[in-house]
């Protein structure tokens, strides 16, 4: 039994070091090459722009576009 707990425990912190890798390197420049991609298509350059600078807009505005929200 020791042994389960043991394998379980090491496979969540897998896991937690793996989400918190895509969390932290791979979602933000992902979703701000789609906030990017997405202005332009869709000439909302001022947006564009404030999403550029204040990149965290940039990058809420990306993931909202992954889950439907248009602004």
């Amino acid at each position: 039994m020791k042994k389960i707990n043991e394998k379980a425990t090491e496979l969540v912190k897998i896991t937690l070091v793996t989400l918190t890798f895509l969390m932290i390197f791979v979602v933000p420049p992902a979703s701000l090459v789609t906030h990017i991609i997405n202005c332009l298509l869709n000439e909302k350059y001022l947006l564009l722009i404030i999403g550029v600078i204040a990149f965290p807009v940039g990058i809420i505005h990306g993931i909202g576009i992954w889950f439907g929200v248009n602004w």
